[in-house]
């Protein structure tokens, strides 16, 4: 039984919730159960079957993700908008859903738990803080995946391969468990994996992953594209280091809050047509893909809508000494006799200020962010001297209505060097993360990445207006480049990473990055379809079958393991052109000597061995004569693999070992749109042979056959105006 078709019916179910409650009748043409039973009417709806099925053979990660929304509207509801019928209705899903997990072993929840299940032991936790009752809190506690959650108990990295927003809400929900009494674990596993993630997973902007994923601590370098930062993950990023910070306040952490919320919250919503960025591209000459209004209501909508209504949630925060002012939003406060408004242009101006308009005896803590050298602060128009605790500027006295405090913070110029690769930095003024300006997004872009060449990168920049953190490039190649903020290029192609070179250096390698660079492009706009086998969003919109394949991780990477075995077969379909295919298989170099076999539409195409060099990296081979005939809607059959590329017309080669297929357009034939509505369903199966064992396949292609010289395709320049890429219809494909 597969019951992720409801995550579908995520937003539907979610409306006619809230307007239910809300205005106590439904607003949809669907009828609903009254309100005390419609608890129980939700929960056969989603998981009617879940309890008469084998735990081991269950997907459910959309159902139950759909039933954690519900719940979370439900709670919200009950809380803040003092609905009565909210708590029924909350109550009648969760004892549905304990209900059954009570009735499991702890086997068979850790097999439920490999799904992505969102904040579940979160919002079993939220429903024990509201009713008391302790049914729910050890139902939160029963939701722990041991796989995950246990190496970062033990402050043990192991993240590599795993999918990124599948274990925040995990530790958010550890993090909530504590709170209410949990043990030392819970506060361990919460607290180490955001300091890891913060400090050695996160870009720039301070958001995480690539492709949904983890890959190995501090090696980034090599994972800059146009699907890094899921939106999701920092949003849930920023809702763990709040817990974190309420056990502990430390002005660091909201140095990385503010990181996250002024270069990516702000970049992931186009302000003009109030669409939503599912992830957030770092690599040169990207451009943002906005949702839409109908046809892509992605998990990333939804946390976006939540993000820009919390921008005020974490400004002002307190203990019995003092009150915490965190982030420097225009804002006004009236809590508890405390009066106060917060102005000022920040961050385009160093200066903000805080006005008191009834006494106060707590002190104020103003943040002092790491990257300002020299704060000052100004009360009532003299600089005063203030005492530092914890980055704080502490200013304890008795307040008085009309006092004015001005903090100023002097935003400078920095570099920020990838770890595993200080050749290739970004670069921050202040609290903004800056980026360089390509163009406009409606056109293409063809130049090649630019690379600073010169003694520093720091000194390769030149101020053009320091106010409004727009910088140049003189010395860039191939030419000059605008540095610019980069959360504000919602219209526009970027570069946030730059290659760096010595001229000597630049001198040696020039020919080599800059043939590197071309061939990486040339692939790219040759791209009409891609999936990434081992993700649940590609998978789910390639229409992924399998019979038994594990999910794997090589070199930081995800991907599937299929066994040997009778019968034993993965595929999908993929959008093709017409015309000739060639595969590309591009495998971990240790497998040697395996065998399987690939077919079309049911029928052998190819019996494969593997000849490889035994090393510990991925490498490629290519199959020339899988198909020679045009393809229309085929399903194709393949074996044991991680990573496939689908193509009709190049020899490049993409190194990453989670599945990935493209079809890409035959460099020497004229485009043909209608090409793009046809289907390869392909199929992979181990042959019978003395060679038993496992097959780890990290990537297959499908080109076409074309003139092919150095990597490039000769005759692309006159086509390129057709080569643009081509997606499926979520942002995970």
């Amino acid at each position: 039984m597969n019951l992720e078709i409801y995550v579908h019916h995520h937003y539907l179910l979610f409306q006619e919730l809230v307007l239910f409650l809300w205005y106590g009748r439904p607003r949809l043409q669907c009828r609903l159960a009254d309100p005390p039973s419609l608890g129980h009417r939700y929960g056969l709806t989603i998981l009617r079957e879940l309890d008469q099925i084998t735990v081991s053979q269950c997907r459910v990660g959309g159902a139950v993700d759909t039933l954690v929304s519900l719940n979370r509207v439900a709670i919200t509801l009950d809380r803040m908008g003092e609905v009565e019928q909210a708590l029924p209705v909350m109550l009648g899903m969760a004892g549905y859903l304990a209900t059954i997990f009570e009735g499991l072993t702890d086997a068979q929840m850790q097999t439920l738990l490999k799904a992505e299940y969102g904040g579940l032991n979160e919002a079993y936790a939220e429903t024990y803080a509201l009713t008391g009752n302790s049914r729910w809190l050890r139902i939160a506690e029963k939701i722990y995946d041991h796989r995950v959650l246990d190496p970062l108990a033990g402050e043990q990295d192991k993240l590599a391969g795993l999918h990124a927003n599948t274990q925040i809400p995990k530790l958010i929900g550890l993090a909530r468990i504590y709170e209410l009494g949990g043990g030392e674990k819970d506060h361990v596993a919460a607290r180490f994996f955001r300091d890891v993630v913060a400090r050695h997973h996160s870009y720039v902007i301070g958001g995480n992953s690539e492709a949904e994923h983890f890959g190995p601590p501090d090696q980034l370098s090599k994972a800059i594209t146009e699907r890094t930062c899921e939106h999701c993950n920092s949003y849930n990023m920023l809702k763990l280091t709040r817990h974190q910070y309420g056990w502990a306040p430390d002005a660091a952490l909201f140095d990385f809050y503010e990181r996250i919320h002024l270069n990516h919250v702000l970049a992931s919503q186009n302000p003009d047509s109030g669409m939503f960025a599912y992830f957030m591209p770092l690599s040169a000459g990207a451009k943002r893909t906005w949702s839409t209004p109908h046809d892509s209501f992605w998990c990333c909508v939804g946390s976006g809508l939540e993000s820009h209504a919390k921008h005020g949630d974490s400004i002002y925060w307190h203990d019995d000494a003092a009150l915490y002012v965190n982030l420097f939003i225009a804002s006004a406060l009236d809590w508890e006799g405390a009066k106060l408004s917060l102005s000022g242009d920040y961050p385009f101006s160093d200066t903000v200020t805080i006005e008191v308009n009834a006494p106060m005896d707590r002190a104020l803590a103003l943040r002092l962010p790491e990257w300002s050298n020299a704060p000052r602060i100004r009360v009532n128009g003299e600089t005063v001297r203030f005492q530092k605790r914890g980055g704080y500027a502490w200013l304890a006295r008795k307040w008085r209505a009309g006092d004015r405090v001005e903090l100023v913070l002097p935003m400078a110029l920095a570099v920020e060097p990838m770890a595993d690769d200080p050749g290739i930095v970004a670069f921050t003024h202040g609290p903004v993360v800056l980026a360089g300006d390509l163009g406009p997004d409606t056109d293409p872009w063809e130049s090649l990445p630019p690379a600073l060449v010169g003694a520093s990168p720091r000194e390769a920049v030149a101020p053009v207006d320091a106010a409004a953190h727009h910088f140049r490039l003189n010395e860039a190649k191939p030419q000059a480049v605008e540095l610019l903020p980069f959360f504000n290029r919602y219209d526009r192609r970027t570069a946030v990473y730059f290659p760096s070179f010595t001229p000597a250096r630049w001198e040696q390698e020039s020919a080599a990055f800059i043939a590197d660079q071309r061939a990486q492009q040339a692939l790219k706009k040759r791209t009409v379809d891609q999936i990434d086998i081992g993700e649940q969003q590609p998978e789910r919109d390639h229409d992924f079958a399998l019979n038994h394949a594990d999910l794997q991780s090589w070199a930081g990477k995800s991907g599937r393991l299929l066994p040997w075995g009778r019968g034993n077969f993965i595929e999908f379909t993929l959008a093709v052109r017409p015309g000739p295919m060639v595969l590309r298989a591009l495998y971990w170099g240790e497998e040697v000597n395996k065998d399987f076999v690939i077919l079309g539409g049911g029928q052998a195409a190819m019996d494969v061995t593997t000849t490889n060099t035994r090393q510990g990296k991925f490498e490629a081979r290519f199959y020339h004569k899988v198909f020679e005939e045009e393809i229309g809607r085929v399903r194709g059959h393949f074996g044991p693999l991680s990573k496939l590329l689908f193509l009709t017309n190049t020899f490049d080669t993409i190194l990453s070992s989670s599945i990935l297929i493209r079809t890409l357009r035959h460099c020497g034939s004229r485009p043909d749109r209608k090409g793009l509505r046809q289907r390869w369903r392909g199929r992979l199966r181990p042959r019978p042979s003395v060679r038993q064992g496992l097959l780890r396949l990290p990537a297959l292609l499908l080109h076409g056959q074309w003139p092919h010289q150095g990597g490039v395709c000769r005759g692309a320049d006159r086509h390129r105006q057709h080569a643009s890429w081509r997606g499926l219809r979520g942002p995970g494909a």
